[in-house]
């Protein structure tokens, strides 16, 4: 009979010594990650903001008589908001480091972290002044209810670049979800509130950002969950460091023309209402974020599925909107498949168990097992 070790708390979880000619080397199954006590709070706080965004952004681009301000420059500002937001918890929490030294560490010091948040950078860059441009276009249900292709290219993007597994019925539910949108989408052009030309403009639009956004959005959950200890407030001053001269870039290739010529300031447009709209998307990008660090990429486009209904009771009461029964039939598709997403999961990879394998002190199997 093999005897006990002396002191197992010193001894290690593999390579166990069992005799002092014999080692036996057992595999260890690590245990998954425990899910955040903060994931049902996180994601109820994300779709009472993205339902107060999307209405007031919708609000703020459709006001009559008023100068609308330009998309590339609300842009600009909101990742500076969010930059400067971000340093100020990181002074606040990290106090033992200090702001400059955390700076110094993961942002000057870092340069290869940074520039592999190029990518969600200019991509959430793109995708937001597309989202600017939609908001023009089509009603917040409408906005609301399309944006929710991103959940389709977010499972795709997690089953690339996160190795995830996505079960058939999750397959089903996202065809719904498509078929879901495409309803909705055919309850606008029955109504003939806007012409053809303004309607495929924000159709593209929203759909084009919807594509960017799940890949961009898997992507930044890939670096959030890396193994390098990165606070979630730091990867979006690193991401800002990319987004901010992108967005400059966009303001040269958009309206550079016009505001370097003297004809449209950079600030034209930003009245109260515009300030707070530039505001709440410095807000949710940095919940976005939150979301994706404590729960997960779809969890996060899931949460945002369910403030269509809020945004759709918004839009009655602050824009008229009067849902015609097909686009109430493509809603209740597209929550039926945020449900039945959520309720298939994809069966467990069965782990074969593995005998003990003992070695004696030569290195040789032994034999007779």
């Amino acid at each position: 009979m093999p005897r006990e070790p002396s002191d197992p708390d010193k001894e290690p979880l593999i390579n166990a010594a069992l005799t002092n000619e014999k080692h036996v080397f057992i595999p260890v199954h690590l245990p998954a990650p425990k899910k955040s006590k903060y994931r049902f709070s996180i994601l109820l706080w994300l779709s009472f903001q993205t339902t107060f965004h999307s209405l007031l952004l919708i609000y703020s681009r459709s006001r009559p008589n008023v100068d609308i301000y330009l998309p590339s420059v609300a842009v600009l500002f909101t990742e500076i908001i969010k930059a400067i937001a971000c340093m100020c918890i990181i002074k606040v929490t990290e106090k033992e480091h200090g702001l400059r030294a955390s700076l110094v560490k993961h942002v000057i010091n870092a340069p290869t972290q940074v520039l592999k948040m190029a990518v969600p950078a200019v991509l959430y860059t793109f995708q937001t002044n597309l989202l600017y441009l939609a908001a023009t276009y089509i009603d917040p249900a409408t906005f609301m209810v399309l944006q929710q292709l991103k959940i389709f290219s977010s499972a795709v993007s997690s089953v690339f670049l996160l190795n995830r597994r996505i079960a058939a019925g999750q397959w089903g539910a996202l065809f719904l979800l498509f078929l879901g949108v495409c309803t909705v989408q055919l309850s606008r052009t029955s109504t003939g509130k806007k012409t053809s030309e303004d309607n495929f403009i924000g159709v593209l639009c929203v759909t084009m950002a919807a594509a960017t956004s799940g890949f961009a959005g898997v992507y930044m959950e890939r670096q959030l969950k890396s193994i390098e200890p990165v606070s979630i407030w730091m990867r979006n001053i690193q991401m800002g460091t990319m987004a901010i001269p992108a967005s400059f870039f966009t303001i040269i290739a958009q309206d550079g023309q016009s505001v370097l010529s003297g004809q449209i300031s950079l600030t034209r447009g930003f009245d109260f209402v515009a300030w707070c709209t530039v505001a709440s998307a410095a807000l949710g990008g940095m919940s976005v974020a939150a979301c994706i660090k404590y729960a997960d990429n779809i969890a996060k486009d899931f949460a945002s599925a369910t403030a269509i209904v809020m945004t759709t009771i918004g839009s009655i009461f602050l824009f008229n909107f009067s849902p015609s029964w097909v686009f109430c039939v493509g809603a209740i598709m597209v929550m039926t498949s945020t449900y039945l997403f959520s309720k298939f999961k994809p069966n467990p990879m069965k782990v074969e168990q593995k005998k003990p394998v003992v070695i004696d002190e030569d290195g040789e199997l032994a034999k007779g097992l």
